[in-house]
């Protein structure tokens, strides 16, 4: 199995989740849940990429 992908949505902890991540040959994509506008444009890219999702 290749490497999972994970999408963590919210919080402030991004650089420590890639740590963890990258320990167990996962990889993180980190948004901190502000859109600014544009939420299904801005989501639906990401969520696309990812095998778990974690708000």
């Amino acid at each position: 199995m290749g490497m999972s992908t994970i999408l963590v949505l919210g919080g402030s902890n991004g650089r420590t989740l890639e740590k963890l991540a990258k320990k167990r040959d996962c990889q993180v994509i980190f948004h901190d849940g502000k859109n600014h506008g544009g939420v299904k444009k801005t989501f639906r890219s990401v969520i696309k990429k990812c095998d778990v999702i974690v708000i």
